[in-house]
């Protein structure tokens, strides 16, 4: 029996994208946390930054919209590295299922 090339390729493709999209999601969660926890500590003080601390997610969405609220501009740094983390996710998502396409 012959194994097709072309789902050899994309097993090979999706398991080096997931891979790497791993990498970069991971790296920049931990940076987007920390900011997250700054950020709340800056303007709400540090019960806000304990909460961000054990509720990321929530607390992400939160400074989102309340930066967005106070400045007036939603694509601002923080909303693009957020934006891109969830870009992150979609492609991690794509790998995964192009690396179990090939079985």
């Amino acid at each position: 029996m012959s194994a097709n090339p072309m789902k050899a390729g994309a097993g090979v493709l999706g398991c080096l994208l997931g891979g790497v999209s791993r990498l970069a999601i991971a790296g920049l969660g931990i940076v987007i946390h920390g900011i997250t926890v700054i950020i709340a500590y800056k303007f709400a003080g540090l019960l806000s930054a304990i909460v961000s601390i054990f509720f990321p997610v929530l607390a992400q969405a939160y400074w989102v919209y309340k930066i967005w609220a106070i400045s007036g501009v939603f694509l601002n740094w923080y909303t693009i590295m957020i934006i891109v983390y969830l870009g992150l996710w979609v492609i991690f998502f794509f790998a995964c299922a192009l690396a179990s396409s090939a079985d």
